[in-house]
């Protein structure tokens, strides 16, 4: 049962549900941070479910992303499935690399959230966009923008290449400050 921003997953056992909670408690979904936790009675009947429907021997998890939006430092926009597949890859790349990274697809959103423009994403404080489609997936290319100060793009470039720009670039903006230990977002 999901609505709006709130919803109730039914598990067959308990073992998983808790396998469920632990695996998504605090996990990103459309820019969101998903809070998950076993349903008590109580929350159930405040978004209008009775509890009694479920049994007693039923554990329902629930999870709410109506946290705070968070920004990544870069977006993956995947144009078409074959690019989905390599935005994946590339993703889970910066993830190692320390980027907060999130992929963006029309084949990924459901028609309530359109694909965002470089503009928007922008304004939102991501600082870089990889834009892949099946031309670009086909020769291992990739289009990298940078989204701060001077905006510029870089087209076709190898996708190793676009992630060690991207890698390189976020290193030399995000400096630790020796002396104190803090990050240096350079905003």
């Amino acid at each position: 049962m999901i609505e709006e921003t709130f919803g109730f997953v039914q598990f067959e056992s308990e073992r998983q549900a808790n396998i469920a909670i632990l695996a998504l408690h605090q996990s990103r979904f459309k820019a969101k941070t998903l809070t998950v936790h076993s349903a008590t009675s109580q929350s159930m009947e405040e978004h209008g479910h009775d509890s009694r429907q479920f049994g007693e021997d039923v554990l329902v998890a629930e999870a709410d992303s109506s946290g705070q939006d968070l920004i990544a430092d870069c977006e993956i926009i995947a144009m078409d499935l074959q690019g989905f597949r390599g935005a994946m890859r590339i993703r889970d790349r910066l993830i190692a690399k320390g980027l907060c990274t999130e992929v963006r697809s029309p084949i990924a959103m459901d028609d309530n959230e359109p694909l965002s423009s470089l503009e928007e994403l922008a304004a939102l404080g991501t600082q870089y966009a990889i834009v892949l489609t099946s031309v670009n997936e086909s020769m291992g290319s990739a289009s990298v923008h940078y989204l701060y100060e001077d905006r510029s793009e870089h087209p076709d470039l190898p996708q190793d290449q676009a992630i060690e720009m991207v890698e390189s670039d976020f290193n030399l903006r995000h400096v630790f400050n020796s002396a104190d230990g803090v990050r240096d977002c350079g905003c």
